[in-house]
């Protein structure tokens, strides 16, 4: 969208001033292959993300993964 990145946390939206911005990534966390993290969203220390997992808001400590579900078409 072209505007600046903000940071939504406990305290309220902080505007970073960014155009571009990675996101936070606490100490200790772990992620899998194909992770997807939107910008400026915040990962809490000690969190382990499962593979393919979208993350599209801020996460406190936790383990998350993507549930798939297999279905057959009877093809």
């Amino acid at each position: 969208d072209e505007q600046p990145v903000s940071v939504r946390t406990p305290e309220g939206i902080i505007a970073t001033g960014c155009d571009k911005l990675g996101c936070y990534i606490g100490q200790r966390s772990r992620l899998g292959v194909q992770v997807i993290i939107l910008p400026g969203r915040i990962i809490s220390p000690n969190t382990q993300l499962g593979p393919r997992v979208i993350v599209e808001r801020n996460l406190p400590t936790g383990t998350y993964s993507l549930r798939q579900e297999l279905i057959s078409t009877g093809d």
